[in-house]
């Protein structure tokens, strides 16, 4: 039997979707599930369910890295052919998984909030050897604009952090942060150094906020 012979509709979306963002943790998946099948969350056990049918298939598989976290799902080689991605298996080690986290719950707040756009991830940015620096995600929007994506987490370099944000807005329409609560200060110390005429293209956000 063909993997696709027992996958859905909800499935393939949802495959994709991961496969876009590397991997999913399972609390999220819960909410991307429970959306696209024009509801509520799916409990965790249903969640579960559905990742280890993707699992059973060869599509997918699970593990857990951080303790007191839910579980993570991520494509394998077969899984993401399934979902039309051209991208390289890939499998998750702990340490970019909190920003990995963030990215998703970033894009499953946004992805409601903008209908008829398209989310563009880095993973696909980075295959198509897209100009450093590569933004988190794009979002194309409805009307042509394309907006670049940014998830702060900690301090890094300022300088780092400036000459990025410097890059990003001569390139982009706008340019969304969504910084937490550690590094707020410092977005916005970068967006200091940013000319008047590009300051007003660049948004910043809680990330406690979503």
């Amino acid at each position: 039997m063909e993997p696709g012979d027992r996958l859905n509709r909800r499935d393939l979306e949802a495959l994709r979707w991961v496969g876009e963002q590397y991997a999913c943790r399972l609390d999220h998946l819960q909410v991307l599930l429970g959306r696209l099948g024009g509801r509520g969350p799916l409990s965790a056990s249903a969640a579960r369910s559905v990742a280890a049918r993707w699992e059973a298939l060869g599509l997918a598989a699970r593990g857990s890295f951080l303790t007191g976290e839910p579980p993570w799902v991520w494509l394998t080689r077969a899984g993401l052919r399934r979902a039309g991605l051209p991208f390289r298996a890939w499998e998750p080690a702990a340490w970019p998984l909190p920003h990995m986290a963030a990215v998703n719950r970033v894009r499953l707040f946004v992805e409601p909030r903008r209908p008829g756009a398209r989310w563009r991830p880095e993973r696909e940015l980075r295959a198509a050897g897209g100009a450093e620096p590569v933004p988190d995600a794009e979002i194309h929007d409805a009307g042509g604009n394309v907006i670049a994506v940014e998830v702060e987490l900690s301090a890094k370099s300022a300088t780092r952090r400036r000459r990025a944000m410097l890059a990003l807005v001569t390139r982009y329409e706008a340019v969304w942060y969504f910084a937490a609560a550690e590094c707020w200060a410092a977005v916005h110390d970068a967006l200091c150094d940013v000319a008047s005429e590009l300051a007003d293209l660049v948004r910043i956000y809680a990330l406690e906020d979503l």
